[in-house]
C-alpha cells in the first residue's frame, strides 16, 4: 500500500539543487508535514497505480497523499471533495462532486466522455504515447496474417485440411495508408516502412512531412488517395471529427481487394458498409481490434469471415504499459509541482 500511515517515519524529500538531490530532513512524528502556508495535495487512484509508481510520486511532494479509490467506495466518497488529482476515469457524477479537482489523468489514449466536458479549471491529460508500440506491432502482426492468408490455413488447420491457399501477397512494395498519424499511427509508419512499404500518412493539419512516411497529407486529400492504398490502417480517436470518416461512399473508393485494420475507435468506419464489402468481394480482408458496439454481437458476420481478423480490444496490452505509465504519470507529477504546463493536455475542441 502507499498509505503514508503504513510507511515509516523517515523519508527522504527530494528537490533539484543545482542538478543534485538533497536529504531535507525527517518526517516529524507529530504528523503530516505540509507545504509553508499550504495544505496537502489529494491524489485519488481509481485506476489502481502500482506501488512502486506510488513511492516515487511521494517522495517527490511530502504533502502528497494518496488514496486508493478502486473497488473501494466509501474512500471515494470521502475523498472526492478533496481530491486535487484523480487517475482513472471517475463518472460523471463523481466528476461534479470533486469540487477541487485541478488535474484528471486518463490511463487510456482515448478522452471519449470526457473531453470538453470538464469543469472549468480542470486539466485534462491522457496517456498518448503508452500505447503506440503494442499497438503497432499489432497491426503489422495482422497486416502479415492477411498478405499471407494465415487465418484461412489456421482454420484448415483445424480441420485437419491440407490446404493452400491462393493469392497470397508481399508487403514489400505494398501501399499503406495510414489515417491518424499520432503516437500510434507513427509507430506503425516506421514499422511498415522498415518493411520496404510505401507509406502514406494522412493527418488533420499540416506538418513538416516525418521521416518515416512517403508521403504526407490532409484528410481533405483523402478521397485522391484511398484508389491507391492496398492497406489502410485507421488509428483514429473517437470524436464527432471521425466518426464514420470512413464511409460507405469511402469504401467504394477503396481498391479492390484492398485490406482494412481499425485500432483507433470502431465508430471510425461504417461498419455494416464494411461487412457488406467483404461479403461482396470489394475488400480483401480486414484486421480489427475495435468496433461499433463493443463487445462485437455474437450474431455479428464478421466471427466467421475467413478473411477476418477479430481481435476483442487488446492490441494496447503490454507487459511494458505499467512502466510507460508510470514514466509519464512521474514526470506530468514533476511538471505539476514545479508549476508548468502538463504534458498530453486534450484539446476540448478536437476531443485528443
Amino acid at each position: 500500500m502507499c498509505d503514508r500511515r503504513q510507511q515509516a517515519r523517515q523519508y527522504v524529500r527530494l528537490v533539484r539543487h543545482h542538478g543534485r538531490i538533497r536529504v531535507l530532513g525527517e518526517w516529524p512524528k507529530g504528523g503530516r508535514p505540509g507545504r509553508k502556508g499550504g495544505m496537502e495535495r489529494v491524489l485519488l487512484d481509481l485506476f489502481g497505480l502500482p506501488e512502486v509508481l506510488c513511492r516515487r510520486l511521494e517522495a517527490l511532494d511530502a504533502t502528497l497523499r494518496i488514496v486508493h479509490g478502486k473497488h473501494r467506495e466509501r474512500a471515494v466518497d470521502e475523498e472526492l471533495p478533496r481530491a486535487q488529482i484523480i487517475v482513472g476515469w471517475p463518472a460523471k457524477a463523481d466528476l461534479d462532486r470533486a469540487t477541487g479537482l485541478r488535474w484528471l489523468q486518463l490511463p487510456s489514449a482515448g478522452a471519449d466522455g470526457y473531453a470538453g466536458k470538464m469543469p472549468g479549471g480542470v486539466i485534462l491529460t491522457n496517456a498518448r504515447g503508452v500505447f503506440g508500440v503494442p499497438i503497432a506491432e499489432h497491426v503489422l502482426a495482422m497486416m502479415f496474417a492477411l498478405a499471407i492468408r494465415l487465418p484461412e490455413m489456421v482454420r484448415s488447420q483445424e480441420q485437419k485440411r491440407w490446404h493452400r491457399p491462393e493469392n497470397r501477397r508481399e508487403l514489400l512494395g505494398a501501399t499503406c495508408m495510414i489515417i491518424g498519424l499520432g503516437d500510434i499511427g507513427s509507430e506503425v509508419a516506421k514499422r511498415a516502412r522498415a518493411m520496404g512499404m510505401h507509406v502514406i500518412g494522412v493527418k488533420r493539419t499540416v506538418s513538416a512531412m516525418p521521416s518515416y512516411v512517403d508521403e504526407l497529407a490532409t484528410l481533405g486529400a483523402l478521397d485522391s488517395l484511398l484508389p491507391r492504398a492496398d492497406h489502410v490502417v485507421l488509428a483514429l480517436p473517437g470524436t464527432v471529427h471521425t466518426r464514420y470518416i470512413i464511409s460507405a461512399e469511402r469504401i467504394g473508393l477503396m481498391m479492390p481487394g484492398a485490406c482494412v485494420y481499425n485500432v483507433g475507435r470502431g465508430s471510425a468506419i461504417d461498419q455494416q458498409a464494411m461487412i457488406e464489402a467483404l461479403l461482396a468481394g470489394r475488400l480483401g480482408g480486414a484486421g480489427l481490434d475495435v468496433f461499433d458496439p463493443e463487445p462485437l454481437p455474437a450474431d455479428s458476420p464478421l466471427w466467421a469471415m475467413p478473411n477476418v481478423i477479430v481481435t476483442p480490444h487488446v492490441s494496447g496490452h503490454s507487459p511494458y504499459h505499467a512502466r510507460r505509465f508510470g514514466e509519464l504519470m512521474e514526470r506530468n507529477f514533476r511538471h505539476l509541482i514545479a508549476g508548468e504546463a502538463l504534458v498530453n493536455q486534450v484539446d476540448p475542441q478536437w476531443g485528443y
